[in-house]
């Protein structure tokens, strides 16, 4: 009589779709028959995988039991295996070491110090979807392991000598992950136990090139001098890989503290990278008020980005002024400095001012204060009966301040912002100490907006 059985693949680490076709169907024994063949179709995924087993399972004897009704069939991938174990020997081999075990599906990196000095390794690897555990190894306080976005992975690890620092991680299916290193690190990628070299940037699931990711777009703050007229400041604009097509992104700036037109030339524009390019720089120019401000920021914003993601989108410019910065606190001492002293909360934008006599004898300490707009929060501080401080007209403050020994007057104040104000001492004859840094004026005069004998 005939024999039959029904026959289907079943899934174990290769997938129907992605490793075989999935293949069903009745196999038949004519009288006399003991052999008959099914068909399985493999599928050559280009991924980086080891051997993979899957099963075909028999069911529904007719005229017949069945024996073995389940058959493994494992695949040989023919790329190179990124399976471990690695077997680094941390006193001798150099490099970054990339691994699977292919038995749990974690990854392990791991960098030795190979007898080395200590040495600083940075990379990144940007995946498709998130991360289900990252796990450091053997670092150190020094050592830095973040996920910048639960699906990106950035690391700075120190090792020398015989150590040995890294991390675990584990990813849904192991692919679309694209590895990177910090640029000009010249540092060599080894993968799996056969220590296969790859070129950065490089897909962890096919060990070439990174295409299937979505390429990511980001942007870092900023500190530059103001100089001289013409200064401008380079922002780097970085692409994570190279990608297969051209990526478009514009950018603005926008006032924080610095003011377009008086600090820095206002700029929107866009960037193209062409295929292949992961770096633009975006240029803008700079303006020396010659006022004295202390930092001052400003923003650049990207926006509308085409074939690109935004991991970061804002960059902060901080602005260092190159004139003396009036920014307190004043940090004088009440009973050895002399003179007077000027600061400005950069924050509040509240100045005060202060005279000292360093132990002296009693000495009458008088000026005024000008502006050409109305003072506000005309406030004395530490003043005697024999003290006078008057804020009229309200553009202006005089004083008359008798310190001696180890006292201290003073008041403080609120201009109208951008004011131009002048403080003047007519006697004595003192030095004025202008903010933290306590840079010295002479001359009995200081424009508070230059820093700069009053014209």
């Amino acid at each position: 009589s005939v024999v039959s059985a029904t026959y289907t693949t079943v899934d174990g680490a290769a997938l129907a779709g992605e490793d075989y076709v999935a293949t069903s169907g009745v196999v038949e024994f004519q009288p006399g028959d003991l052999l008959q063949v099914v068909t399985v179709t493999l599928i050559d995924d280009g991924f980086a995988e080891g051997p993979e087993l899957f099963e075909l399972q028999l069911s529904n004897p007719v005229a017949a039991v069945l024996g073995d009704a389940t058959g493994e069939l494992l695949i040989n991938d023919d790329e190179d295996s990124p399976c471990g174990p690695q077997n680094i020997v941390s006193a001798t081999d150099s490099g970054v070491f990339l691994a699977k075990n292919c038995g749990t599906n974690t990854w392990e990196l791991r960098i030795p110090g190979g007898g080395n000095g200590f040495q600083q390794f940075s990379g990144s690897l940007l995946a498709s979807v998130d991360y289900t555990s990252v796990t450091g190894f053997g670092l150190e306080p020094n050592d830095v392991l973040t996920t910048a976005s639960p699906a990106e992975v950035t690391y700075t690890l120190g090792v020398g000598g015989t150590g040995i620092d890294g991390f675990d991680f584990e990813h849904p299916d192991g692919r679309d992950i694209c590895v990177d290193l910090a640029p000009g690190s010249g540092t060599q990628v080894l993968v799996g136990a056969a220590r296969t070299p790859v070129d950065v940037p490089f897909d962890l699931g096919t060990l070439g090139a990174c295409t299937n990711l979505t390429p990511q777009l980001s942007i870092s703050d900023v500190s530059v001098s103001e100089t001289v007229v013409g200064a401008q400041v380079d922002i780097t604009v970085n692409l994570s890989m190279q990608s297969s097509n051209v990526v478009t992104v514009d950018y603005a700036t926008a006032d924080i503290t610095a003011s377009a037109g008086l600090d820095y030339v206002s700029a929107t524009n866009g960037l193209t990278f062409a295929v292949g390019e992961t770096t633009k720089v975006i240029s803008i120019a700079l303006l020396d008020d010659m006022l004295a401000e202390g930092p001052e920021t400003f923003s650049v914003t990207l926006s509308n980005q085409q074939n690109a993601d935004l991991a970061s989108s804002v960059a902060t410019v901080t602005i260092t002024d190159d004139e003396p910065s009036p920014c307190g606190p004043l940090n004088h001492v009440r009973g050895t400095d002399v003179g007077v002293f000027v600061g400005k909360d950069c924050t509040t934008g509240v100045w005060s001012v202060r005279v000292v006599e360093g132990g002296g004898a009693f000495i009458f300490y008088d000026g005024a204060l000008t502006s050409d707009t109305a003072l506000s929060g005309v406030t004395g501080v530490g003043l005697e009966p024999h003290d006078t401080l008057t804020n009229s007209p309200a553009d202006t403050v005089s004083y008359s301040f008798g310190i001696g020994g180890s006292g201290e007057d003073g008041f403080d104040f609120v201009p109208a912002p951008g004011a131009s104000m002048c403080l003047t001492l007519t006697s004595p004859t003192r030095s004025i100490y202008v903010g933290a840094a306590r840079t010295e004026l002479t001359g009995g005069s200081v424009d508070l907006l230059t820093l700069q004998a009053c014209p």
